[in-house]
């Protein structure tokens, strides 16, 4: 690593005309493979693009979320509604739901009560969606699949779910004993939590606060 004071004088020791030391300036101090981040996405022909700031050719390969949170501490989810549309067929919005948007992720979190029991017929694969994410309020256009979780205690009930074509599906389930349902009861909450992974390419530059630059050529 090349510090300040040795860059000076090797630009010190060169007989080079105004332009030709800013450019070796820059390439001495951002050389290829060099990342830079900015507060926002710039196309090349604006004056804030790496390419006109730094020289050489940039690609944009990352983008950080800016941090966003919904959260409801009553029933109803007036929150969370606006980023999360919930089947309430099957149920009602419990007392605690949170979305929490950071980084690299959207963490789910959704608490709901039961308005009709689901037996092992209407927990088939693909059968039961719980919610559905709404990708425009959540900052993104697709995301990676990730698996979900599912606790009720009132029925001392754990399983698994996943996100199918921008859905919340429950997949299966484990029972306590003989426990095979989820029973009709408005004072019986449930809990999904999911995690999702947009890849930077999905993340609206809106939504973002950090954008990573590497240098090319």
């Amino acid at each position: 690593m090349i510090n300040l004071k040795q860059l000076l004088l090797k630009l010190s020791n060169r007989n080079l005309k105004i332009g030709e030391a800013s450019d070796s300036f820059f390439n001495l101090v951002y050389p290829v493979n060099s990342v830079v981040i900015t507060q926002q996405n710039y196309t090349t022909s604006d004056t804030n693009h790496p390419n006109n700031c730094y020289g050489g050719t940039w690609e944009l390969i990352h983008k950080d979320f800016s941090n966003a949170s919904w959260e409801d501490g009553t029933s109803g989810g007036t929150v969370v509604k606006n980023v999360m549309t919930l089947n309430t067929t099957n149920w009602n919005w419990g007392n605690y739901s949170a979305v929490i948007r950071r980084a690299n992720a959207i963490w789910i979190r959704i608490r709901v009560t039961n308005k009709q029991a689901l037996n092992s017929s209407s927990f088939q694969d693909n059968d039961v969606t719980i919610a559905t994410p709404n990708l425009t309020a959540l900052g993104c256009t697709n995301y990676l699949a990730q698996v979900i979780a599912i606790a009720s205690d009132g029925n001392q009930m754990t399983g698994l779910g996943r996100l199918i074509n921008n859905k919340i599906h429950v997949i299966d389930w484990v029972g306590n004993g003989t426990q095979s349902s989820f029973s009709s009861n408005t004072a019986q909450t449930t809990d999904f939590t999911c995690v999702m992974y947009p890849v930077y390419t999905e993340k609206d530059d809106s939504a973002c606060n950090r954008f990573y630059w590497k240098r090319v050529a």
